[in-house]
């Protein structure tokens, strides 16, 4: 059996070189479905050099990772401070994504003395809600599949369920957050949007 390969889009950024096994007699087509993505390093380099890219590296296994570009949001804010405990508090926020429409993930610090129970984020596609309390100086860590209670050196102290899903378009977009609270005073919610684009396929 005989390997051919054929590379496709040399000059772009990323390239594909699509491997056929054909039959060695008869040259007949036996399988084309491995396909091998190799990232031109000298061009990444260049992206990775810019200040304002920011990256997510993901192990995919022992020899291939994927390299995310990500954007992040500067802190989204909802302060609860003028609040009384138990009221329903909540914030409404305009937010760019220069991503395509996704899921998204977040970053979320609670400043303050008190703390809020059961956040949830939600638009016209949908509510995302945490069974949680996060305290003051605590974090809520959330990658699109797992959720973290963290202390403020991100060390875990819980996991964290949650249920629903809620997508965010391209663009200028809004997005809504709700939670409960208690606590000596409202503490303030501070919340960072995280998307993501396709990855660069990095094989070592």
């Amino acid at each position: 059996m005989t390997f051919c390969s054929y590379a496709v889009f040399p000059n772009r950024t990323e390239f594909v070189n699509f491997f056929s096994l054909r039959h060695d007699r008869d040259n007949e087509l036996l399988s084309n479905a491995i396909q091998v993505f190799y990232v031109e390093l000298s061009k990444l380099k260049e992206l990775l050099k810019k200040p304002e890219t920011e990256w997510h590296l993901e192990k995919e296994g022992e020899h291939l990772f994927r390299l995310y570009p990500i954007a992040i949001t500067k802190p989204l804010v909802c302060d609860l401070l003028e609040m009384q405990p138990g009221q329903p508090g909540g914030s409404d926020w305009t937010l760019r994504n220069p991503m395509e429409k996704q899921n998204f993930a977040f970053r979320m610090k609670v400043n303050g003395y008190g703390y809020i129970q059961d956040p949830r984020f939600y638009c016209k596609y949908g509510m995302l809600q945490f069974r949680a309390v996060v305290k003051g100086g605590q974090y809520l860590l959330f990658d699109g599949k797992e959720a973290y209670v963290t202390d403020r050196n991100y060390n875990r102290l819980a996991q964290v369920d949650y249920s629903g899903s809620c997508q965010i378009d391209q663009g200028d977009t809004q997005l809504s957050f709700g939670c409960s609270f208690g606590g000596d005073e409202g503490p303030e919610v501070q919340v960072r949007i995280i998307t993501k684009a396709k990855p660069y396929l990095i094989r070592r």
